[in-house]
């Protein structure tokens, strides 16, 4: 398996260490409920992520595994 994510920074919702620690806090709450469904036949979940200000700023995959 692997996982990989990615953030931008810099935007007024991500510019502190606790706007980045927000969104990676979200990240590890929706691994850990299993909050994330891979299409049928595919071994790869991707999900983005969103700063506190609602704006797209990255996003995380989970690739391999069952």
């Amino acid at each position: 398996m692997k996982f990989t994510l990615e953030i931008e920074l810099g935007n007024d919702g991500m510019c502190t260490s606790s706007h980045v620690s927000a969104a990676l806090n979200t990240v590890a709450k929706r691994i850990r409920a299993n909050d994330y469904v891979r299409s049928v036949g595919s071994d790869e979940v991707t999900r983005g992520i969103m700063d506190v200000n609602g704006n797209s700023v990255g996003s995380w995959t989970l690739k391999g595994g069952a």
